[in-house]
């Protein structure tokens, strides 16, 4: 059952409903459980699946995208954090929270190669066609290492992070997007990796996931392990938040998942 509220000033919940704010704007949360500390997320869309990092088990969940049902368990991980895909190179990415990254084969879920040197890998972003893959670092190195795609060589290391967890890349716009834990996030420059702009979110830390919607002009970004974030592209502000557990996102069409501790939660929205 959906709900529509016009005008709002406010947010509420109410059982699995999200209601928002100032324009018309409707949510309903589908609770997926079974999870153990689920954090990364990535989406398969074209062959209806999704994957989830279950850190609390080593290991990965694939999931049917349309029934939420489990696909398969791929073990043998090491608290992992952060997933990416490569579907149309067969594989997909893995960072171990200690110091490793695994590569996997897509179709067999069979290892693949392990990159090693990282440390405290979370999150990681591809970006296959410029022939590099980004990790961030936390919380010592406080850092994004730059990798090149075919060679597993670091390309660079952008310092002077803190914290960071979650990484978006914009090549369109010359941009990347990387949430500082602490509470702001950075933008740099794609090209010479100078920073842009730091956006603080007062009141709103433990920033650790990002997605972009850059066709409704928004980004979603995880807050406090209790909300998801909704951002203005251009100016920067924060037009909502959501009152959902979170600790990961990712974003298609008008939905929104989320990971935290046992369970997914899948937001579908209407924003005007």
């Amino acid at each position: 059952m959906s709900h529509l509220i016009k005008n709002g000033t406010s947010l509420l919940r109410q059982d699995t409903n999200v209601f928002g704010v100032k324009d018309i704007f409707s949510t309903i949360i589908t609770t997926i459980s079974g999870f153990s500390s689920a954090y990364g997320i990535a989406l398969d869309i074209a062959n209806n699946r999704y994957y989830v990092c279950n850190y609390g088990s080593n290991s990965i969940r694939i999931m049917n995208y349309a029934t939420n049902a489990e696909i398969a368990v791929v073990s043998g991980f090491s608290n992992p954090t952060g997933i990416a895909l490569d579907v149309a190179n067969n594989r997909y990415y893995v960072t171990n929270t200690a110091t490793t990254l695994r590569i996997m084969n897509y179709a067999t879920n069979a290892e693949i190669a392990v990159v090693s040197g990282f440390i405290a890998p979370r999150h990681i972003a591809l970006d296959v066609a410029n022939n590099k893959y980004y990790v961030t670092q936390n919380p010592t190195a406080n850092s994004v290492r730059i990798m090149n795609y075919t060679t597993n060589a670091e390309i660079i290391t952008v310092p002077n992070l803190s914290s960071p967890y979650g990484i978006a890349l914009d090549i369109d716009r010359n941009r990347y997007y990387v949430c500082n834990s602490a509470g702001n996030i950075k933008i740099f420059d794609y090209t010479t990796n100078a920073l842009i702009k730091t956006v603080n979110t007062t009141g709103y830390s433990t920033l650790n996931g990002i997605a972009l919607d850059i066709a409704n002009n928004r980004y979603y970004v995880t807050a406090n392990n209790a909300y998801v974030l909704v951002i203005d592209y251009i100016t920067d502000v924060i037009i909502r938040a959501i009152p959902v557990p979170a600790n990961y996102v990712q974003h298609y069409n008008n939905e929104l998942i989320a990971s935290y501790s046992t369970y997914i939660y899948r937001i579908n929205f209407i924003l005007s």
